[in-house]
């Protein structure tokens, strides 16, 4: 029973507080052809914080994106966040997070923190989206929060 005399579900605080919401990051590489691929959590970090490599990232530079997303009973429901910028890789596929950009000026108090030529195209959203709702990639396979 919780505290208003109704039975308690499993889970149930006895408080009407919402429960927080579930979340997890799922990243996606965009190559120059517009080919989308989504990157598993675990290899993104053991790229990206590793030093792992892998021959098929030898030498590219790469647009990555970020998605925070919420999930709804363990399945990607809405996307709720969005980061998007450049990542290139050495001749060993290892991640080199100095892209090789050019120069600009600081960024202003408040201006976004993306590059906007990073940015994924109709075509390649639509793809990111069909990967992400389709129930094929697994929130295990995001980071889940």
């Amino acid at each position: 029973m919780n505290g208003s005399g109704s039975p308690s579900r499993a889970g149930d605080s006895g408080s009407d507080a919402p429960q927080p919401a579930e979340h997890a990051s799922y990243v996606f590489l965009i190559d120059d052809s517009g080919g989308v691929h989504p990157l598993p959590h675990g290899l993104y970090v053991a790229l990206a914080r590793d030093g792992a490599g892998s021959m098929v990232f030898a030498g590219r530079r790469l647009r990555l994106a970020d998605w925070y997303v919420r999930l709804s009973n363990g399945s990607p429901a809405r996307v709720v966040n969005e980061w998007y910028g450049w990542v290139s890789f050495d001749g060993q596929g290892r991640f080199d997070p100095t892209p090789d950009l050019p120069q600009r000026p600081p960024l202003e108090p408040g201006a976004p923190a993306m590059h906007s030529s990073a940015r994924p195209t109709v075509e390649e959203r639509r793809q990111m989206e069909a990967l992400l709702f389709s129930g094929q990639w697994s929130p295990r396979e995001g980071a889940q929060r």
